[in-house]
């Protein structure tokens, strides 16, 4: 017998991330006005959290890159 746990539409990624961490689950409904319309998977959080922190490397290993470096002192 399995519990399930629903997340509002609007719910943001830590909160989502804290469901997912507190409750023990891989899925959580989405709700929206008392209904449910979808239900999100924990991998595809982890995807789209890891695609976005990838992003941001590339930006700062983009902005701190060794030509950066030999154009600091000029």
């Amino acid at each position: 017998h399995t519990k399930l746990y629903s997340v509002p539409h609007n719910a943001s990624i830590y909160n989502l991330v804290d469901n997912f961490i507190g409750n023990r689950v891989r899925r959580l409904l989405v709700e929206k006005d008392g209904e449910y319309i979808g239900y999100l998977y924990v991998f595809d959080i982890m995807k789209s959290i890891l695609k976005a922190k990838n992003q941001e490397l590339k930006e700062l290993n983009a902005i701190v890159s060794w030509e950066y470096f030999k154009r600091w002192g000029n």
